[in-house]
Formats: structure tokens, C-alpha cells, sequence
């Protein structure tokens, strides 16, 4: 009886995998499909595409970015459709193929659609709300009491990473790894990738990884609703800024426009709860060349 009733419950958690995976590729299919759509609409009405991957997930990012869609076309006297994209890759291919006109891109995956894209033309570098500064670090945390306060107390323990697509996250922090002769392999008892830097945060809080790297924002947010429970190991950067850059083909002294609108952001933008910025800083491509080396250790 007993292996009949295991057997039934090893087929359910089979079957509701499989729905679930289905399901879930049913709602990127349709992401993909709804974007589509809405890219050639707004070409087809001859109005610009602003588009975003899911910083914050689809609805935040959404709500965070629509105000500024809609101070750019007052400037550019044409309707900025915002598109939030499926993720970080669609960013790169859909700016590849000359759908995107101006976009959100993390500082890593500028350099990447740049590299991709050699049309794609800097414009402006985020102002972070939360430090007033263009450039951030990540850092390398443990959790307060656990003893664990050096790299050197980390070995063969485990240690958490968001994302491989990560600046702050990945990037950064395994060049400075490799540059100290440190193998995150090797060097840790196991290596997670969770995803975002708040599965990190919340999987150090409770123990269940020894140690992490975060970027700032969650990690303030988290330290703000749970007081210091983190030691800060060190940090990585500074990072440059997270980047709006613009097609190359667009006509004439559209770039000069979009430098007007993004230098008089109004009040209500940078109120915006879900709008994590408080103005530009106007930098070049050229202040992300020391970025492009440090990639050159990761990719």
C-alpha cells in the first residue's frame, strides 16, 4: 500500500512539473508574442520604441520607466511606446535588429549589445536615488554572528551568486576572485546561482548559504526593515552606471533632443517609488572600457 501511495505521489509532482514548465513557457510565448505586436504597431504609427528588460519584474519595471516614456515623447513631439522585454538576451537581439530606438541597459549588458550592435549610440548614465552617485559597488556579505568574517574563512564553505548575466552580482566580483588566484569552484564547498540578489539576501539571513554578493539597493532595502544583519566582507567596483543609449539611426538631432529631455527629468519622474533614479550624468562609451576588461576575464 505504502509503495502504491509513494508511486501516486512520484506521478502527481511529475504531472504538476510538467504543467507548470508548459505553463510557464506559455506566458513567455506570449510576453514575445504581445511585444511583437506592440513594437510593429509603434514603428508602423511611425512612434519610437523605449524598451526595458525586467529589472524589477514586469510590473514595476513597467511602472518605474512609463513617466519617463512619456516625458521623452513630449520632447521628441512623437508617442514613446515602453516596451518591457522577455529578459536581458532579447534586449540585445531586438536592439540587433533595429526594434528597439532607445533602451535601458545595466552597465554589462550595454557593453554586450554594444558589442553586438556597433550602431548603438551612448547617450546618458543613471543617477542612483538612493547614493546620488553614477557609479556603485557590490558587496560580499555573511551573515552577523556567524563568525565568518574574512575571505579566508569563507574556504570550502558555500557562496551564492544572483545571476551570470550580472555586473554587480557575477562579474565584478568573480574578476576580482580570479585577479587574487581564487577559483569560486575550488575555493568554496558549493556554488548557487539563485537569480537575484534578494534570493541571495534571503538566503544568507537564514543560513541557508554562508556567504553571498548583492548589490546595494536590495541590500539597504533589506537592512532597513531587518536592521545590520550582515557583515560587509568587501566591496567591488565602483561600477559604472547603469546606461540609455539610443539606435545610431535615428534622424538627425534626435540624440540632442533626448539629452534635453533627460537633463529636466520633471519632479513627479524622480518621486516615483518604482523609479529608482534621481537624474543622468552625461559620461562616453569610453568610461565603460575598464568594464569591458574586467568582462574580458568572466565571458
Amino acid at each position: 500500500m505504502k509503495k502504491i501511495t509513494l508511486y501516486i505521489l512520484l506521478i502527481t509532482e511529475f504531472l504538476f512539473a510538467t504543467c507548470y514548465v508548459a505553463d510557464s513557457q506559455a506566458r513567455v510565448d506570449q510576453i514575445i508574442v504581445h511585444n511583437d505586436l506592440i513594437i510593429k504597431k509603434a514603428h508602423g504609427s511611425g512612434n519610437f520604441v523605449f524598451a526595458a528588460p525586467p529589472y524589477w519584474g514586469r510590473q514595476r519595471t513597467k511602472a518605474g520607466f512609463s513617466q519617463l516614456a512619456e516625458h521623452l515623447g513630449k520632447y521628441l513631439k512623437k508617442q514613446v511606446v515602453l516596451v518591457v522585454l522577455k529578459d536581458y538576451k532579447s534586449m540585445i537581439s531586438r536592439t540587433k535588429a533595429g526594434e528597439v530606438d532607445f533602451g535601458v541597459y545595466g552597465a554589462a549588458l550595454y557593453v554586450k549589445t554594444k558589442a553586438a550592435c556597433p550602431d548603438l549610440k551612448y547617450t546618458a548614465t543613471f543617477i542612483v536615488k538612493s547614493t546620488g552617485k553614477h557609479t556603485y559597488y557590490s558587496y560580499l556579505i555573511t551573515q552577523k554572528g556567524s563568525g565568518l568574517k574574512s575571505i579566508e574563512s569563507l574556504k570550502g564553505k558555500s557562496f551564492a551568486f544572483g545571476s551570470k548575466e550580472s555586473t554587480s552580482g557575477y562579474k565584478y566580483p568573480v574578476a576580482w576572485m580570479k585577479e587574487n588566484k581564487i577559483s569560486p569552484e575550488h575555493y568554496f564547498g558549493r556554488v548557487a546561482f539563485l537569480g537575484s540578489h534578494k534570493n541571495v539576501l534571503a538566503a544568507v539571513a537564514t543560513g541557508e548559504i554562508d556567504a553571498g554578493v548583492v548589490s546595494p539597493e536590495p541590500l539597504a532595502d533589506i537592512e532597513k526593515a531587518k536592521g545590520f544583519i550582515f557583515n560587509r566582507l568587501r566591496k567591488f567596483g565602483p561600477i559604472p552606471g547603469t546606461v540609455l543609449a539610443s539606435n545610431g539611426r535615428l534622424p538627425e538631432g534626435m540624440h540632442e533632443k533626448i539629452l534635453l529631455a533627460l537633463l529636466s527629468l520633471p519632479s513627479e519622474i524622480i518621486q516615483n517609488k518604482n523609479f529608482n533614479y534621481i537624474g543622468f550624468k552625461i559620461l562616453s562609451d569610453v568610461s565603460y572600457d575598464q568594464l569591458r576588461e574586467v568582462l574580458g576575464y568572466v565571458f
